[in-house]
């Protein structure tokens, strides 16, 4: 699933992160110069990252622990007799959190076959690094990779930089908003020459506690440019079982503005999983 196993070499891959770099020495300059102390911006502690040790928190003021957390799902569905029809979905989502610098990893994969014939099949690999400026502002660098062979992309690679907003933060609803820019390569499967365009990025990521063990989240993703709108929503409600265990309704939606002849612009699809917190 390596994007560099296509040959794509995307220009300037990661040199986003010297706009982190300058953004968050900027903020530990200006910390000191307001006589913040304790800890460099790549180590800031409670006291040396004020701001933002405001936002790592679980809405109830409490400090959220630092570290690896997340969760790994995987679902099945199989019939057989008159008609015969298989598919599996895993995914991951693991964050590593060091105030100010948040990593999110994830990870999806998803097969689907229908009388024996394989009749869908994606990868997609995501790394988000986020610098909180304060307890409502972050600036992030967002790589992503998928290959999606049933909708045309043999591998499609994109790599943004931009500013978030915590919009709504309390202990019921979470609710972030993203907008970037940056630059994005796709191959195809059909032979179409391969694509390189500058994209503009918005994300909105939302989390609510609907009961004690019912929660619900809305991830949507909008990469547009002058080839191809991008656009992904993935709706989940989960309901808890045990502390570690869950059950995970998914509907996902998949669109790509300009596809060739023969392929579908949007693709569907409703998962069962069963998710393991870590």
């Amino acid at each position: 699933m390596s994007a560099y196993a296509h040959n794509i070499a995307l220009p300037n891959i990661r040199l986003s992160l010297i706009f982190l770099a300058f953004m968050a020495s900027a903020s530990a300059q200006l910390q000191a110069a307001e006589g913040v102390t304790g800890g460099d911006f790549l180590s800031a502690d409670a006291q040396g990252g004020v701001s933002a040790g405001k936002l790592f928190t679980d809405g109830t003021g409490e400090k959220a622990p630092e570290g690896w957390s997340g969760q790994a799902s995987a679902g099945l569905v199989a019939s057989t007799g008159n008609a015969e029809n298989s598919s599996i979905t895993v995914g991951l989502d693991a964050k590593y959190t060091k105030q100010p610098w948040r990593h999110t990893i994830t990870a999806n994969i998803y097969f689907a076959e229908n009388e024996g014939e394989r009749s869908a099949e994606r990868y997609a690999l995501g790394h988000k690094l986020d610098y909180h400026l304060n307890d409502k502002s972050y600036v992030f660098n967002f790589l992503s990779y998928d290959s999606d062979k049933f909708a045309n992309i043999d591998s499609r690679v994109a790599d943004v930089v931009g500013y978030g907003r915590n919009l709504i933060a309390n202990e019921k609803h979470q609710l972030d908003a993203e907008l970037g820019l940056g630059l994005r390569q796709t191959k195809f499967t059909n032979g179409d020459p391969d694509t390189e365009e500058t994209v503009g990025h918005l994300g909105l990521h939302y989390n609510g506690k609907l009961t004690k063990t019912t929660s619900l989240s809305e991830d949507l993703q909008v990469q547009g440019g002058s080839d191809n709108i991008y656009t992904q929503s993935v709706t989940g409600l989960n309901v808890a079982m045990t502390e570690k265990l869950s059950l995970g309704l998914n509907y996902t939606v998949n669109n790509n503005s300009d596809v060739p002849a023969g392929f579908k612009k949007t693709d569907t699809v409703t998962s069962v999983n069963l998710v393991a917190d870590f």
